[in-house]
């Protein structure tokens, strides 16, 4: 339901309420990679590829190997290479 409400909430331009949902969703379903990968979308659609990386690694964190998660990050890899 926190997944929908967020989503629902982006549609509405909510941003704060959008990664409100997201950010609960996540703390009560950890194990669950699609609130990560939801609030990394808002973030890579917002440009803000910092934010969108740092949501997929602490997805990765709670779901190594995710297949989404590794995937979103191999597409920020190549949308915005890191510099050390």
């Amino acid at each position: 339901a926190l997944l929908l409400a967020g989503m629902a909430a982006q549609a509405s331009h909510h941003t704060s309420r959008t990664f409100a949902c997201f950010h609960e969703a996540q703390a009560l379903a950890p194990g669950d990679p699609r609130g990560y990968d939801y609030e990394a979308r808002i973030h890579f659609a917002a440009r803000d590829f910092a934010g969108a990386r740092a949501v997929v690694e602490r997805g990765l964190a709670h779901v190594p190997a995710d297949p989404s998660l590794t995937l979103a990050l191999r597409a920020l890899s190549q949308a915005a290479p890191r510099h050390p």
